[in-house]
């Protein structure tokens, strides 16, 4: 903005006259300069107004003058053109009609604006008189470097001169800044001759690029919400009741002695802008030089926070915060005439501040340099990573509590440098830290430190460098394996296979404690915990192929101890070896798991077999007696009759795995599998060949659990009275009485028995009353059957129930005294055969006898 910039203003004349651009008389524009666009015309025209309070009809141009004082406007287009309007008010016009005025108006078609508008209210060239012939107008060409109107040692003198102007000040500059945000212009009511004074005042102590630009009026009769800054006379209209004073405007009433109150913010700039114009201008009109010359318009709510940078970095007056820091790089990136200065200052001022700092601001000033050093050139960037550099050291020396994160910043910064470090630096460097490991037992801090440092410096395998080692094994000395290795591999990138497995040998080496073995097993288990599958399955291989195996079984050894909190883990680990290390140690695994196995507890072992059932090539190669053992326990885990869709698919696991590996399988497996094929059974002759083959005496405990199913299944088979007792007779040779009664009733009661095919209905009638009960099992079996045969009737379809009916009544037709009971019986059946409730009940298996 401060550059010279040339600008073409067009010029516009728009008044009630005899003769204009119009058709005919009356308020038109009466003349335009050739420069002037139509869409410039016509956004003038439309704000083009002189409002005036009430005057006398026959008022002299004196009274006129004292009542309707010119009015001087800045006006800026939502196109982007702006306005200076100067606005007279002449009374009568050419037909004796009251009410005329004449506006000239500069227009500017672009956005750079030639100097501040305020300052052409003293523009020589107004047209302020109405003539009937038009005045001739021609563009205007200026050089906005040239200096016009009021200084700010006239402005100075004129706030000076009233003690309650200079009281007033901070708050009308204050107010501006808030007053878009707010939606309540500025309203000043004051002496006519005092209205361009304070617009300069409060339009001057702003950069020329504020945005928004800063529209004004020396004279409004009412109040307008399109102007930030307004004028007015206890002569005019203008209601400044404390309605308006308190919600629509901020009112500094200069004559009447009342001010609006503002807001409980602090904004440093509108304090700091009054106090200079009264002391001193230097530093106002330097700042503002500086606000100008970053590119693009400065919002208002940017310009306190831009002060207070501008303080901080060229008077050293403020403090230096985070938020001065983020201002400061965004006048870099916004400015190419200030960046070298702002970041030249900007360093320096973080450098002279960084000790002084809090460990969490060193951090952050880190961060927004390394954000914003990318975008900046190569000198920029070389001096921010200079800065960075210095707030490392400090936060190192001080606390180290963001060193990790100052440090992450100034690799961002300055990438790898092209001079490498050497021996003695290193040696220096490694020296410095062991000392820092002493006193604050900060080992990864330390640690990670040198890393990065010698990474940096392009040192190849920093984590195998002598240096580092030569650290780690003086940390060990002081604090102790554990500690210093857990830090070691809490920050080693687990994508870099080789220098982990390499690492892992190193620390287990004799050149450390014996119990580094161990710290290396448990914090080997952990960096892998957090690797991905293919980095786990690289790192494990790489200390395979070294002949590494004390690692590995360190690493398995650690991962026994939590087999029974996270078994899961543990048994990710063992598929993961078993099928990814492809050499002796393999073998070591079957080890771990036996011994697993034995430290297990009785949740953890319920997985483990559950697993292993399903790894058949890993359970060929345990020992026969852990082996056993596991299978043991999973028979344990399975019903007789596993229904569910696991407990099947392990019953089918252990008969895959009995058949493959030729080993027999467990007392209940072998029950089962005769269970498994049970409702299949066609007669007793098949059950017994199946159950012979089993070769298990049953214990009390699963009585139920293989007399129902076999009885049901026999007795759907059973074409005869003699098969129907007979299935009961042979299901109590390997059950007991009252649990196959109890089986027995059951199936009675059952859906099943509403499905019987025709003769094991017919059988199962016969046998109930009584016909050749010489072959019954017992009188409680023929007791229960009789019991249950009515409600058995009535529950059968029509066509089975005539069916059985008729049959039976055949079979008894050599036994009259059965056959009348039968009648009998019948007769009493076919009475409640009706009740849908009892059918219902039997078919939906709902007990109807309750």
């Amino acid at each position: 903005m401060t550059k010279s910039t040339i600008v073409k203003l067009g010029q516009l004349v728009y008044t009630s006259c005899r003769k204009g651009l119009g058709n005919g008389a009356g308020l038109q524009t009466q003349a335009i300069s050739s420069g002037v666009s139509p869409e410039q015309r016509d956004e003038t025209e439309a704000l083009s107004g002189y409002s005036p309070p009430d005057v006398p009809i026959h008022a002299t141009i004196e009274e006129l003058r004292r009542l309707c004082p010119p009015d001087f406007r800045f006006t800026k287009f939502d196109s982007g053109r702006s306005a200076f309007s100067r606005l007279v008010y002449v009374g009568a016009d050419y037909s004796g009609r009251h009410g005329n005025f004449i506006a000239h108006s500069l227009l500017n078609a672009t956005d750079e604006l030639p100097s501040y508008p305020i300052d052409w209210a003293e523009y020589q060239g107004w047209v302020d008189t109405v003539s009937d012939e038009p005045p001739k107008l021609e563009d205007i060409v200026i050089d906005n470097s040239s200096e016009r109107g009021f200084t700010y040692a006239v402005l100075s003198d004129f706030i000076r001169d009233n003690p309650i102007y200079a009281s007033q000040l901070p708050s009308m500059l204050h107010a501006v800044i808030i007053s878009r945000e707010e939606n309540r212009p500025i309203v000043i009511c004051d002496h006519a001759a005092n209205a361009t004074s304070w617009v300069a005042c409060l339009t001057k102590l702003f950069p020329r690029n504020l945005e928004p630009v800063i529209e004004f009026s020396t004279f409004s009769n009412s109040l307008s919400t399109t102007c930030d800054v307004q004028c007015t006379t206890d002569h005019s209209d203008f209601d400044l009741s404390e309605a308006v004073s308190e919600r629509e405007a901020y009112v500094f009433d200069f004559l009447s002695k009342r001010f609006s109150s503002l807001p409980q913010r602090t904004i440093a700039y509108a304090q700091a802008a009054a106090d200079s114009l009264l002391k001193s201008t230097d530093e106002l009109t330097s700042f503002l030089k500086f606000a100008e010359q970053i590119d693009g318009r400065i919002k208002r709510d940017e310009i306190d926070e831009l002060f207070r940078c501008y303080a901080s970095l060229f008077s050293e007056s403020g403090e230096m915060s985070l938020s001065v820091v983020e201002t400061a790089i965004r006048v870099i990136e916004r400015s190419r005439t200030l960046q070298s200065e702002v970041v030249e200052r900007l360093t320096k001022r973080i450098e002279h501040e960084s000790e002084r700092s809090p460990s969490a601001d060193r951090a952050a000033f880190a961060d927004i340099l390394a954000v914003s050093a990318n975008r900046l050139d190569e000198q920029a960037r070389s001096r921010f990573a200079h800065c960075v550099e210095r707030l490392l050291w400090s936060d190192l020396k001080e606390t180290g509590d963001q060193w990790a994160k100052i440090d992450a910043s100034l690799e961002s910064v300055q990438g790898s440098p092209s001079e490498t470090l050497a021996d003695e630096q290193i040696s220096m460097l490694a020296g410095f830290l062991s000392n820092a490991v002493m006193a604050s037992g900060e080992t990864g801090v330390s640690l990670e430190f040198v890393h990065r440092r010698l990474r940096r410096h392009a040192i190849a395998d920093p984590w195998l460098h002598e240096s580092t080692l030569a650290m780690i094994a003086g940390a060990i000395r002081t604090v102790g394996c554990e500690r210093v290795i857990a830090a070691v591999f809490e920050r080693l990138p687990s994508s870099d296979a080789k220098t982990c497995a390499e690492l892992s040998v190193e620390l287990s080496s004799e050149r450390y404690s014996p119990q580094s073995l161990c710290a290396v097993g448990h914090s080997l288990g952990k960096l892998l915990d957090l690797a991905s599958t293919s980095e786990r399955i690289a790192i494990r291989n790489w200390l395979s192929q070294s002949q590494a195996n004390d690692v590995l079984l360190a690493e398995a050894n650690d991962r026994l101890r939590t087999v029974s909190t996270d078994v899961d883990a543990f048994l990710k680990y063992i598929q993961e070896v078993d099928e990814n290390i492809d050499s002796e140690f393999s073998l070591e695994i079957q080890n771990v798991f036996r011994t697993a196995w034995k430290d297990a507890s009785q949740d953890a072992r319920d997985q483990l077999a559950s697993w292993l059932i399903q790894k058949v090539s890993f359970l060929e190669r345990i020992d026969n007696e852990t082996r056993i053992d596991v299978l043991t326990h999973l028979d344990s885990l399975i019903s007789l009759v596993p229904k569910g869709h696991d407990a099947k698919q392990l019953a089918d696991l252990m008969a895959v795995a009995a058949n493959t590996l030729e080993f027999s399988l467990p007392p209940l497996a072998r029950v089962r599998r005769f269970m498994q094929g049970a409702a299949s059974l066609t007669s007793v002759a098949e059950a017994d060949y199946l159950w012979n083959e089993v070769g298990v005496e049953l214990i009390p405990e699963h009585y139920d659990a293989v007399a129902i199913p076999v009885v049901e299944a026999l007795i759907s088979h059973s074409d005869s009275v003699e098969s129907h007792w007979n299935s009961l007779r042979w299901c109590q040779q390997i059950c007991d009485q009252p649990s196959v009664l109890l089986a027995y009733k059951k199936v009675i009661q059952s859906r099943s028995m509403l499905k019987l095919a025709n003769r094991p209905a017919v059988a199962f009638a016969l046998a109930a009353i009584g016909y050749r009960g010489e072959t019954s099992v017992g009188e409680s079996e023929s007791q229960l059957a009789s019991g249950e045969l009515m409600g058995w009737l009535k529950s059968l379809p029509n066509a089975q129930y005539h069916y059985v009916a008729d049959s039976v009544a055949k079979w008894l037709s050599e036994a009259p005294s059965l056959h009348d009971d039968w009648r009998r019986l019948c007769l009493a059946v076919a009475k409640s055969r009706g009740s849908l409730f009892r059918r219902a009940s039997r078919a939906l298996g709902i007990p109807w006898w309750q």
